[in-house]
């Protein structure tokens, strides 16, 4: 996916690196608000351990599905219909991109 069409996507809501292993919140600010969408920048198995997102209500529910613990390859690209809290990565880096 080229640059442009990732700006396209962003916006003027922005983007943000996220690099090595960690837990990023937006509760702490490691972790910008209203990131919905995330860009895989470097190959990674099991890169993401744990994903959360808070919807409309402001009930927080895990994400699920091959995203965690998955066998990520850069260029991979995720939206999610809410925001995301908090993401746990064993590794790695990704973009995410604010709404």
């Amino acid at each position: 996916m080229s640059k442009n069409v990732l700006s396209r996507i962003a916006g003027d809501a922005g983007s943000e690196l996220y690099s090595g292993a960690g837990t990023y919140k937006t509760s702490d600010g490691s972790l910008k608000k209203d990131t919905v969408a995330i860009y895989v920048r470097e190959d990674q198995a099991a890169m993401i351990t744990s994903a959360k997102a808070v919807n409309n209500n402001g009930t927080t529910y895990d994400l699920a599905g091959n995203l965690i613990a998955g066998n990520l390859k850069a260029g991979d690209f995720f939206t999610f219909p809410h925001p995301i809290s908090e993401i746990v990565i064993a590794g790695g880096s990704f973009i995410g991109y604010q709404a």
